[in-house]
């Protein structure tokens, strides 16, 4: 078969704090079902899904249990690997974030990214949501509240390491404006625009005054940088420079996509690469885990993180990367495209 004839889908990867949910069931059927059209359709087609298996939530649940992280991530696990092949859910590989090989990329590119500046210490402060792991100013409040889950919040303070989002902004900014096809439809382009990236001055203004803006170094973001280590808790991935530190969520369950399918940071183009370009074209589904329609602010974040890191990966990662959000706020479809791949 010829590799144009490759296709890669993911669902998101379910969270094991406890069972599955009627969500994280539609989601998976979703991608069962265009895997098996795909393959109906003569493509090569790698289907992977699995599950989120590290977090101050799984560290609690598991103390309320009475067992260690690993023993109630197993058995969670296990019911939702059960349940899939109950529904004789098509998956080529079902990953886990405790597997030894995801946890050694990890490790080893968050520290690469320390190494090349694009990581740094400091300390995070704020409105904090345990439920959600979430960190909360008093401005994004609803009714004093987490906007997320509506629970309370308590003021906290934590030693944490920082990706620089910010140092990427203008470079995003830039791809979007240039590339109308990256995120579609227009509307939710905007939507990214208005909340996530242009300061409020340049909010509204069109393509050529933010081409104009950059060309002329005066353009304003407001992208905040990414807290990406956890001090907190002790169940994730060690920070293999920092013994304090776990890896937190954004680079640890979001990377699973690309470390499910061998990428090394070791050796991206002999094991990675070549996966990529000789078994996939590749379209990568994420299926947002947006099943709450009160989850919209969770799910925004998961989607302009997941932009960026695929914007910033070495140009040897070939991802032709579309995401869909099946929650009833979004109703529409995301589409991300990486420049160095073509179009179908």
């Amino acid at each position: 078969m010829g590799k144009d004839k490759n296709y890669y889908i993911t669902s998101a990867i379910t969270y094991t704090s406890g069972k599955p949910h009627i969500g994280n069931t539609y989601e998976v059927i979703l991608c069962d079902a265009i895997a098996r059209l795909k393959r109906m359709q003569g493509y090569n087609v790698i289907f992977q899904t699995g599950t989120d298996e590290h977090g101050q939530k799984v560290e609690l649940k598991a103390a309320e249990k009475g067992v260690t992280p690993r023993d109630f991530v197993d058995g969670v696990s296990q019911i939702i690997k059960s349940i899939w092949d109950g529904m004789n859910v098509s998956y080529d590989k079902f990953i886990r974030t405790t597997d030894e090989e995801h946890k050694r990329v990890v490790a080893d590119m968050f520290k690469k990214f320390y190494d090349k500046g694009d990581i740094y210490k400091s300390s995070y402060e704020g409105l904090y949501c345990t439920p959600c792991e979430s960190f909360w100013t008093e401005s994004q409040l609803v009714d004093g509240k987490c906007p997320d889950c509506g629970r309370e919040v308590k003021p906290a303070k934590e030693e944490a390491y920082f990706f620089k989002m910010g140092k990427y902004a203008e470079r995003l900014v830039k791809h979007i404006v240039t590339h109308p096809e990256f995120i579609q439809p227009a509307a939710r382009r905007n939507e990214m625009f208005n909340n996530f990236l242009l300061a409020d001055e340049f909010v509204g203004k069109s393509d050529g005054e933010l081409l104009q803006a950059i060309e002329n170094g005066t353009l304003k973001t407001k992208l905040q940088d990414l807290c990406v280590s956890r001090t907190s808790f002790k169940w994730g991935i060690p920070v293999s420079f920092d013994s304090r530190h776990v890896v937190y969520v954004w680079l640890d369950a979001l990377t699973n996509y690309i470390t499910g399918l061998g990428y090394d940071t070791q050796s991206p183009s002999e094991k990675y690469n070549k996966k990529i370009n000789s078994r996939t074209k590749s379209t990568f589904y994420f299926y947002q885990k947006c099943y709450r329609i009160n989850h919209r602010s969770n799910s925004k974040k998961h989607c302009l993180t997941y932009q960026k890191l695929v914007s910033i990966w070495p140009n040897d990662i070939r991802i032709h990367l579309c995401i869909f959000s099946v929650s009833a706020y979004f109703n529409k479809t995301y589409t991300f495209r990486n420049r160095n791949t073509a179009s179908d």
